[in-house]
């Protein structure tokens, strides 16, 4: 507070000398010192002052508990939407929880707070554990407090330092909140720590996690599959909570209350069916049936064995055909869709993040890795820029037209390659961002040929040549071709979280369109200004023979370096998974069509089944359909 006082008494001073002196200017003849120092100090000072009062009001308790509240309307809103979507066409059924003292509880806040809000959330497969702690982060976003909920997913943890792992899923997770505010909060320990999924983690997420609240505690609670509960807690989670299955009067009174005959039919099933009701009163299963019975199914027939996998199968094909038939063949959609869940299963993933699929994944399913992509496409476009350039070359000697563009050609697709190649790891997610390495150097760089370029040109157009024309062209035609060059030498590809909360897919196709800017914005450009200089010095014959060519491989290395290269990776997996039958060859589409069915769903910039039990049963299925289609 006492650094933003006198920052404003600063500013007060500095602008009333600036008034008294610009007054004292006008009026009267100042001192020939203050006429040499006064403006020069002036103009520093005052923009300086003005930067050092804008950070310090970014930075002011005030504005940073407004970014925090503002955060906290986003995840209550992506939660509570969350909530509304799981609950979209079958009522809610109340849960109850107890703890390690047997203490019952209908409340999840009440039983966060009473143990210590350090908590694990037991349960097993398919009690309702995800849908209680979003249920507790809504009722935590609820309360006034300074503190941000965040409820994040421990399966895509894979072994990244603890808060910067945390800061990327927030960001992932709920759109528009910002990596910087992110990091201050986990920082400053302002953040309540939702985990599910710690049965799905990576070992060592366990340890990463005590290190992380050991260090600086802040509040947790941590949802597990009872069968997987390691019972060597931290002592940083206090205590268990249990998510209680319901009884079978109360799954008969939900039942009841649709007022459907075939719900009616499930709830009329004899109580001696010990087995049909232990499958029941899971919520998870108690909802399948439920929407089942809503949808005009009936299970009453239903045989004694492999019933759950008989639901699971009816509630699948539910959804498949909940909007009428689906652009492709049933069958083969069962089939994308268990490829994708068995794909998921064996990479240890229970979130698809279509915009950042590992670069392993192309070498997997095509046999072709990115570079073996890009090597092919550069010796295409060199090879026909050569062809081109032969041709075309009607005026000059065909074989010094060759050889004069080939020294230019061959540096961008050679410089182009190496750089792609140094962004490119199997293990990271193929990248579809990009960003300037070193700007200030970069920004040099560019400045002294551009200065040259308007140098030359200003010179020949006044008509006072400090040199020849032809030296003027060659210098045009050597620097004006080469920016992609520079770029080649300045631009490096990166896979980073999905700030600005844009759906699944939607990168992979913004990735494409910067490519096809970046040849309208660069490429262009410096084509025309080198096809001006050369025809007006030699004539078309040579203007076309070197320029076409350069143009040719300039616009390739540019849409490669700014996205188009990940664009082709992506359309060479999808192509991969058509022919082998894994999915369609819009693979956008298919993924778009499966979240208006429910069979997936968004959660912030990745996809995931509805629940971990459909995954499951997917997955299952892939190895019995896999032997009709090539492997």
């Amino acid at each position: 507070m006492g650094m933003r006082k006198a920052l404003v008494v600063a500013d007060v001073v500095v602008l009333t000398v600036a008034v008294a002196y610009f007054v004292n200017l006008v009026t009267t003849d100042p001192p020939e010192l203050l006429k040499t120092w006064a403006w020069p100090v002036l103009a520093v000072l005052v923009p300086a002052l003005a930067v050092a009062t804008y950070r310090q009001a970014v930075e002011s308790p005030e504005r940073l508990l407004v970014a925090r509240r503002q955060a906290v309307a986003r995840v209550l809103a992506a939660e509570q939407a969350r909530l509304d979507a799981t609950f979209a066409e079958v009522p809610e059924l109340p849960l109850e929880l107890a703890d390690a003292q047997s203490r019952r509880y209908s409340d999840v806040l009440t039983a966060y707070e009473a143990n210590g809000r350090a908590v694990v959330l037991l349960g097993v497969g398919g009690s309702g554990k995800s849908t209680v702690l979003t249920r507790l982060c809504v009722r935590l976003c609820r309360e006034e407090t300074h503190a941000v909920p965040v409820l994040v997913d421990a399966g895509t943890w894979r072994g990244a330092p603890f808060p910067r792992w945390l800061r990327d899923a927030v960001v992932d997770t709920y759109p528009g909140v910002k990596p910087k505010a992110v990091a201050r909060w986990i920082a400053d320990r302002t953040v309540v720590l939702l985990v599910d999924g710690l049965d799905e983690a990576d070992k060592g997420f366990l340890d990463a996690l005590h290190a992380f609240l050991d260090a600086h505690p802040c509040p947790v609670a941590v949802a597990c599959r009872t069968e997987d509960f390691a019972r060597d807690l931290p002592p940083t989670l206090v205590g268990t909570v249990t998510v209680l299955e319901p009884p079978r009067d109360r799954v008969v009174a939900y039942l009841r209350a649709l007022e459907n005959p075939a719900a009616d039919a499930v709830a009329a099933v004899s109580e001696r069916d010990k087995q049909w009701w232990d499958l029941v009163r899971r919520p998870l299963m108690l909802g399948v049936v439920a929407h089942l019975a809503t949808a005009g199914t009936s299970l009453a027939g239903l045989p004694a064995r492999h019933r759950r996998k008989k639901i699971l199968t009816l509630y699948v094909d539910s959804l498949i055909g909940r909007k009428g038939r689906p652009p492709w063949p049933e069958q083969d959609v069962r089939r994308w869709l268990s490829w994708l869940a068995r794909w998921m299963a064996l990479h240890g993933r229970t979130e698809f993040f279509v915009d950042r699929i590992p670069a392993k994944w192309l070498t997997d399913v095509t046999e072709r890795s990115g570079l073996r992509l890009l090597d092919r496409a550069l010796r295409r476009v060199v090879l026909i820029a050569v062809v081109v350039g032969a041709a075309v070359g009607v005026v000059a000697t065909r074989g010094t037209t060759t050889v004069k563009f080939l020294l230019q050609v061959l540096p961008i697709a050679i410089f182009t390659r190496i750089n792609l190649a140094a962004d490119h790891a199997d293990d990271l997610p193929i990248p579809l961002a990009w960003r300037v390495r070193g700007l200030r150097s970069f920004a040099k760089a560019m400045l002294l040929p551009s200065a040259l370029v308007t140098v030359l040109v200003l010179v020949q157009t006044a008509g006072r040549p400090f040199a020849p024309a032809a030296f003027s062209v060659a210098v045009l035609t050597i620097i004006v071709p080469n920016v992609p060059l520079l770029l080649a030498l300045g631009v490096s590809r990166e896979s980073r979280p999905n700030s600005a909360g844009s759906p699944p897919g939607e990168r992979i196709r913004r990735s494409a369109r910067n490519g096809r800017l970046a040849v309208l914005l660069i490429v262009l450009p410096t084509s025309l200004v080198s096809l001006a200089a050369l025809y007006a010095a030699y004539g078309p014959g040579v203007a076309s023979a070197m320029t076409l060519p350069l143009a040719l491989v300039s616009s390739t290395c540019c849409y490669l370096l700014f996205g188009g290269l990940a664009h082709l990776e992506y359309r060479a997996l999808f192509h991969a998974l058509h022919d082998t039958g894994r999915g369609p060859v819009d693979y956008l589409a298919f993924l778009a069509w499966a979240q208006e069915n429910l069979l997936l769903r968004a959660h912030g910039s990745a996809l995931r089944f509805p629940h971990r039990e459909i995954q499951e049963h997917l997955a299952a299925n892939w190895t019995r359909v896999a032997a009709k289609v090539a492997a």
